[in-house]
């Protein structure tokens, strides 16, 4: 008997355990389906509405002309956007940090201008670290690393940038007897 009422006990445990888990991550899906949703009407000039966020952040479907549309029935580029809007929205909740490679590469040229006014605006409150083969798309040319050096920093700290094929030159050079 005193077996059955500890297995019972650790069962409840369990249970309620599982109970409080589900309603912890959905309440974490639905935090940041709102702020997600927003900034993807922005971006798209409000052809999609609100995106369905499962307990794992699992985007489930996306709101378009009143039905629910599956994710993978967007662009690739246009996934990539989502996606990266997810990441940030999760960083700002977090205060924490956001690595980003190469994550619009395929995206048009306005798009990628509209996430470079946000993810600038969003370097205020978290650290965003990006690593690409095409800065031009990210930053102002003022704020490449000049001729014979091998980084930039300017707006305060905010910006900074590193030509890695320089250092990668550098070092290596270094390591000739």
């Amino acid at each position: 008997r005193q077996i059955e009422v500890e297995f019972d006990a650790w069962k409840l445990l369990l249970d309620t355990l599982r109970v409080c888990e589900s309603t912890e991550g959905a309440h974490l899906g639905r935090a940041l389906a709102g702020p997600v949703s927003q900034r993807f009407r922005q971006l798209t000039g409000g052809r999609y509405q609100n995106l369905e966020l499962g307990a794992d952040l699992e985007a489930s479907g996306l709101q378009v002309a009143g039905e629910v549309r599956d994710i993978k029935a967007l662009s690739a580029g246009t996934q990539d956007q989502l996606a990266t809007l997810l990441r940030l929205c999760i960083a700002e909740q977090l205060h924490s940090a956001i690595i980003l490679d190469d994550h619009l590469s395929q995206s048009d040229p306005d798009r990628v201008a509209w996430f470079n006014a946000v993810l600038r605006s969003a370097a205020q409150q978290v650290q965003i670290v990006f690593i690409t083969c095409r800065p031009a798309e990210l930053l102002d040319p003022s704020e490449l690393p000049p001729p014979g050096q091998q980084s930039y920093v300017g707006a305060g700290g905010l910006v900074r940038s590193v030509d890695l094929a320089r250092c990668i030159r550098r070092f290596a050079a270094d390591l000739r007897p």
